[in-house]
């Protein structure tokens, strides 16, 4: 074989390597044990941004937490050049932070689908473009993240916003952001956590479309007030919701015990 065949080839099997070692399974985090009810009936506090991620993913209890949390502390921004967009692709949770909180679609879409599957739900992530693709990246390319709550509604997370949607994401696409469409391959996939780089992501998320959206029952929660930890300096550390789950389970607890004897001692 000709030498310049055996160079192109070893360069073709570096890069394939390359490209293997970049898209190679990861583990999928660990998810939260289920939130004794009990618990929503209380004020929750709303974590520092500058709080570690696992614990401000862990204090997010509900979709109203998260949406709290993103809106206070979270800037919406585009990127500028093409290489900018490949290198900040659905950065993780850490690397959202890292960069201050500050980032484009994708990121929210990473942070929310993060957020919902440690929290026991199934995400999927829902790119959309241009009628045609003819358009250049920033104007009608979007993504964002949907669950199904049930056989009629989603629960959708577009950037800042979080809502409850009665129909499909074809009719919510149509509603919200008319001049696009859903991408025909790889416009709607089940959420999977990748390395961190953009290959592996674009990599997982090229797939079939799903239409078949599995259920994840969202808890019904009484309204109530979010505290900001961030602004209360006496509270600088904020109280995993686990440790907070304990304590008032607790509570309840020695109470159920001691409302006996008190009940026998009026006797």
């Amino acid at each position: 074989m000709h030498i310049s065949a055996l160079t192109s080839l070893a360069a073709s099997n570096s890069m394939l390597a390359g490209f293997v070692k970049r898209v190679e399974p990861v583990e999928q985090p660990d998810r939260y044990e289920p939130i004794d009810p009990y618990v929503y009936n209380y004020p929750r506090e709303l974590p520092s941004p500058d709080a570690p991620v696992e614990t401000i993913m862990r204090n997010l209890l509900t979709p109203q937490d998260y949406a709290s949390f993103i809106d206070k502390y979270t800037t919406f921004e585009t990127p500028s050049f093409p290489i900018e967009f490949f290198n900040t692709y659905r950065r993780s949770p850490q690397e959202f932070q890292n960069a201050g909180w500050q980032g484009c679609c994708n990121d929210y879409t990473e942070f929310a689908c993060n957020w919902a599957y440690r929290h026991r739900h199934t995400p999927y992530v829902v790119s959309i473009c241009p009628e045609g693709i003819i358009e250049p990246i920033k104007d009608g390319w979007h993504q964002f993240a949907v669950l199904r709550t049930d056989e009629d509604s989603l629960l959708i997370f577009d950037n800042k916003t979080v809502a409850q949607w009665n129909g499909t994401v074809d009719e919510y696409i149509e509603e919200k952001h008319s001049s696009s469409t859903m991408l025909p391959f790889g416009g709607c996939a089940k959420w999977k956590r990748t390395q961190d780089n953009w290959t592996a992501r674009m990599a997982y998320q090229s797939v079939p479309n799903e239409n078949d959206l599995a259920i994840s029952t969202m808890p019904q929660i009484p309204e109530q007030p979010v505290r900001d930890l961030a602004s209360e300096e006496k509270l600088s550390t904020p109280m995993l919701a686990m440790e907070q789950m304990a304590a008032l389970r607790q509570q309840r607890d020695d109470l159920m015990r001691l409302l006996p004897k008190k009940m026998l001692t009026s006797k």
